[in-house]
């Protein structure tokens, strides 16, 4: 294994594996995961903006941050995420006990709350999805680089070495 990691065409070799391992067997499985924990948290909005309409006075920035800074760091971004769904809910509750809003019956005021307390996690992990996918990515664009890379010479030309004698 040392010579693997101590010459160039080792590390190559071991880089690629471990690209070639992301691409057939991670990329898909968070592809379509990250595809559904998307398609939830939408409609947990969803559900939320149709049940209280003035909430989307703070979803849709939420929404926006959330695309702005989904590169930044991982954990900075859960914390301030996970704050920008509580003041989400919070409002959401306040303006469903207060306007005379669709959502005034008991039985939408249940499940509203329902969907919005369960968001918190649906949008950490969808981002989560989100971010990890956006790095295995960068390994579909390493092979693509490496596929292009022009050969190395031959060590030995025939039509340039000394005569046998």
């Amino acid at each position: 294994m040392s010579y693997f990691d101590s010459t160039p065409v080792g590390r190559l070799r071991s880089r690629l594996s471990s690209d070639l391992s992301i691409i057939d067997l991670e990329l898909a499985m968070k592809f379509a995961f990250s595809l559904g924990s998307t398609l939830n948290m939408c409609l947990n909005f969803g559900i939320l903006a149709i049940l209280t309409w003035p909430i989307l006075f703070l979803i849709i920035p939420t929404i926006y941050i959330t695309i702005v800074l989904q590169f930044s760091a991982n954990e900075w971004l859960i914390q301030r995420l996970e704050g920008f769904c509580t003041v989400i809910v919070s409002f959401s509750a306040l303006g469903m006990t207060l306007m005379p809003l669709e959502a005034s019956k008991s039985g939408y005021v249940g499940m509203a709350l329902s969907f919005a307390l369960s968001m918190n996690v649906v949008l950490v992990y969808a981002i989560n999805l989100h971010c990890m996918l956006s790095n295995f990515l960068i390994s579909v664009e390493r092979l693509e680089h490496c596929m292009h890379i022009p050969t190395e010479a031959l060590e030995k030309l025939e039509e340039n070495q000394p005569p046998p004698n």
